[in-house]
């Protein structure tokens, strides 16, 4: 629950996860995408909404510094190191679980109310970020069973 989000190479976290299940076998992952209201967690989706999307590793590093200076080499790190690094999208989710060899026998979006952000706010995600999707930011979570092929 909520880790895939967290795995630096999630195409090989798939593999591996693959390979431990008995052909048929299944799991079951809960995540908020790392693009969505809250991807990057309290901490680092910063004072405004979609911050830790919408700001450069330079730029979060300097409203860090500035805006909350006691806590800023702690939020670089979060920032740098605590999430998948390179960022995925949900199309890599999806792309990583075929190529492990796994099928999605359910996928279910999670969609909250007035989470869907502005046009600037999809520019800048967007400027950062070339292969989002808008609804990308709207998602609020993902629900999904795995299963091994035969």
């Amino acid at each position: 629950m909520s880790v895939l989000k967290h795995i630096h190479d999630l195409s090989a976290a798939f593999v591996e996860m693959a390979r431990i299940l008995k052909p048929g076998g299944f799991m079951i992952h809960n995540f908020e995408p790392y693009f969505s209201p809250r991807g990057g967690h309290a901490s680092c989706t910063m004072d405004f909404p979609w911050g830790h999307a919408r700001l450069s590793e330079e730029d979060f590093s300097r409203y860090s510094e500035t805006h909350r200076p006691h806590e800023a080499e702690w939020l670089k790190k979060l920032f740098k190191v605590h999430f998948n690094n390179p960022r995925v999208t949900l199309l890599e989710v999806e792309q990583s679980i075929a190529g492990a060899g796994l099928s999605i026998l359910s996928w279910i979006e999670e969609f909250r109310e007035k989470h869907y952000g502005s046009p600037s706010h999809w520019r800048e995600v967007k400027e950062l970020y070339p292969t989002v999707s808008l609804r990308e930011l709207a998602i609020h979570g993902v629900h999904m069973v795995l299963v091994k092929n035969w």
